[in-house]
């Protein structure tokens, strides 16, 4: 598709208006670069097979890093990053999806961001989608908010880093069912 708009660009432009025209398609593809998935697919694939998140995440060049089976009392987790440097473990984002081979209503996804935009992106989606503030506190140096919605509660943590004199800040969304995160970490303060 691009290449195609391109040559028609080329054929029937002047040079001038040429340059103007392609600098929005080139930030066009940075921006989607570091965009790879959307909020609306990480809440869908919470609900899962692991291979279907597995095959759709490969799909869009993710890579798993790890994978440990389910048990008895233990959900089973599945690990993927984009844009993994080869030096270290560091990623532009990771996938966590925790899953339950009895039920997919039990299984969490989070999703951890490194980009502001893509996380201020996130955010806007979030609110479109219906979800509320129900909560938000600081706890062991980070920002916590919980949103909710009719069945799923989102608890987004924004956390700092120092990395060679210089802050980082990472951005997590943890998914599941609402039901499910009042059993297993207790009911929020409502106090926003």
């Amino acid at each position: 598709m691009y290449i195609y708009v391109l040559a028609v660009i080329l054929k029937i432009v002047p040079m001038s208006i040429k340059l103007i025209l392609l600098l929005p398609l080139c930030m066009f593809q940075i921006i989607t670069k570091g965009q790879n998935i959307t909020l609306d697919q990480v809440i869908n694939l919470r609900t899962k097979s692991l291979a279907e998140v597995e095959e759709f995440l490969v799909s869009k060049n993710w890579e798993m890093v790890q994978a440990k089976e389910p048990s008895d009392s233990t959900l089973g987790m599945a690990t993927f990053s984009y844009d993994k440097s080869g030096y270290n473990n560091k990623a532009a984002s990771f996938v966590r999806y925790l899953y339950n081979n009895a039920t997919s209503n039990l299984n969490r996804i989070s999703i951890q961001i490194n980009k502001t935009s893509i996380y201020s992106s996130f955010l806007v989606r979030l609110k479109a989608l219906g979800f509320k503030l129900t909560s938000s506190k600081v706890k062991d140096g980070a920002i916590v908010k919980l949103y909710k919605d009719k069945s799923l509660t989102i608890e987004i943590t924004n956390a700092t880093q120092q990395e060679n004199y210089v802050t980082k800040t990472a951005y997590q969304f943890f998914i599941c069912n609402s039901f499910d995160y009042y059993i297993q970490f207790g009911k929020d303060n409502d106090d926003k």
